[in-house]
C-alpha cells in the first residue's frame, strides 16, 4: 500500500508540474514562483489529489483512522481530478468519469498492490480468486461509463477521427479492449490455476505487472483526455 500510494503521490506531483506549466504557458523547467502562487489557487484539484495520496501513504505507516474513512478520502483524491477538465464537462459527464475513474482506479490500485505484496503460490491462490470476484464488477462498471462518456461527449460521426480528443479516447478504447482481453483470458485460465497451487508465483506476478502495466497506460491516456478539448 505505501509503495502504490508514493506512486500516486508522486505522479500527481507531476501532472500537477505538467499542468501548471501548460496553463502557465511555459516550459515546466521555466516556471517562476509567481505561476507557482497562480497554481496554488488554480489547481486546487491536483492538491486534493495529492492530500488523498500522502493520506494513504502516511496511513499504510500509522494507521490512524479505520480503512473506510481513508479508503473515501482516496476516492475524493481521484475523483477531484476526474471530474475537472474537459472530460468531465457536461450534464452528466462528471457522473459517468468519476464512476469511471474508481472503477479504474481500484482495478489498477489493487493489482499493483497484489503484484508488491503477494508471495508464494498459496499468498496468489488465497488473494487472487478474492480480487477477480470484483474485478468482473470494475470491468463491467468502466466498460459501461466509459462507453456512454464517450458518447454522450463525442456523440457518432467524424468527430472521433477528426479532432484530437476523439483520437485520444480511440487509443484508449484500444488499450482497454487489448486489458478486457488479457483479464478475459486470465479469469480463465491463471485464476482458476493459482486458486489449485498450480501457478508459480513468478508466472502470477509476470501476469500481474502485465496487466497493471496495460492499465496504466489507459490511465495515462484518460489522463490526456482532461487537458484535451473535443473539438
Amino acid at each position: 500500500i505505501a509503495a502504490a500510494a508514493g506512486w500516486w503521490g508522486a505522479t500527481s506531483l507531476v501532472a500537477a508540474w505538467l499542468d501548471l506549466a501548460d496553463r502557465a504557458g511555459t516550459s515546466p523547467l521555466a516556471l517562476r514562483s509567481a505561476d507557482l502562487a497562480v497554481g496554488l489557487t488554480t489547481g486546487l484539484a491536483q492538491l486534493v489529489c495529492f492530500g488523498g495520496a500522502v493520506t494513504v501513504l502516511v496511513w499504510s505507516f500509522r494507521p490512524f483512522a479505520p480503512t473506510v474513512v481513508v479508503a473515501v478520502i482516496a476516492a475524493v483524491g481521484v475523483l477531484a481530478v476526474a471530474t475537472t477538465g474537459h472530460a468531465a464537462t457536461g450534464t452528466w459527464a462528471p457522473l459517468l468519469v468519476g464512476v469511471h475513474a474508481l472503477a479504474a482506479a481500484w482495478w489498477a490500485g489493487t493489482l499493483a498492490a497484489l503484484a508488491m505484496t503477494v508471495r508464494g503460490r498459496s499468498g496468489w491462490a488465497a488473494a487472487l480468486p478474492e480480487f477477480s470476484r470484483y474485478a468482473l464488477v470494475a470491468v463491467c462498471v468502466l466498460a459501461a461509463t466509459g462507453t456512454i462518456a464517450a458518447v454522450d461527449r463525442l456523440g457518432v460521426g467524424a468527430q472521433w477521427l477528426g479532432s484530437g480528443y476523439g483520437r485520444v479516447v480511440l487509443a484508449k478504447i484500444v488499450v482497454l479492449m487489448l486489458v478486457l482481453g488479457m483479464a478475459a483470458a486470465h479469469r480463465r485460465r491463471w485464476v482458476p490455476s493459482a486458486a489449485r497451487h498450480r501457478t508459480a508465483a513468478e508466472v502470477s506476478l509476470r501476469r500481474a505487472v502485465a496487466e497493471t502495466a496495460l492499465l496504466a497506460l489507459a490511465l495515462g491516456l484518460a489522463a490526456g483526455l482532461a487537458s484535451t478539448g473535443p473539438g
